[in-house]
């Protein structure tokens, strides 16, 4: 399915074009942004919610965007920045809050859980390894005691 847009609402829309008529960089960034946290419509009436998940995801996988020193530098969104795209439609469904959060959380545990699971295993086995070397030492100083 295609990702159809509409901008004739947002103010200074003129500026979201390049010189060929084609979406900016970063209004195609937004754009895309508009499917990863699930809000088609951007209104006045929801914009605290696009700034929220937009800060949200950012702080959880890393900015959107990087400065052109490169991707040391990230250039994450600020509430300003996202209010100039007030008006922005988009063919994406608008997810309620906790249905959208239910979605990070399980990309949190596809992309995170594996690691976390291996750390968690390899550091019960340490702990198991030492206790048993212990148990081997203290084995030893009772028997020599004898």
């Amino acid at each position: 399915m295609s990702l159809n847009y509409y901008y004739d609402k947002v103010r200074d829309s003129n500026k979201l074009l390049n010189d060929n008529g084609a979406p900016n960089v970063q209004f195609t960034l937004v754009i895309h942004m508009t499917m990863i946290i699930d809000v088609g419509d951007w209104t006045e009436k929801n914009m605290e919610e696009v700034c929220w998940r937009v800060l949200m995801y950012e702080s959880i996988f890393g900015a959107f965007r990087y400065s052109s020193k490169g991707p040391n530098d990230p250039a994450p969104f600020t509430c300003t920045e996202l209010m100039r795209y007030m008006g922005l439609r988009c063919n994406v469904i608008t997810l309620t809050r906790a249905k959208w959060m239910k979605r990070v959380h399980q990309r949190l545990m596809d992309e995170h859980k594996p690691d976390v699971d291996v750390k968690v295993r390899d550091a019960m086995h340490q702990l198991a390894r030492e206790q048993a070397a212990e148990a081997l030492r203290e084995a030893h100083r009772e028997g020599g005691e004898k």
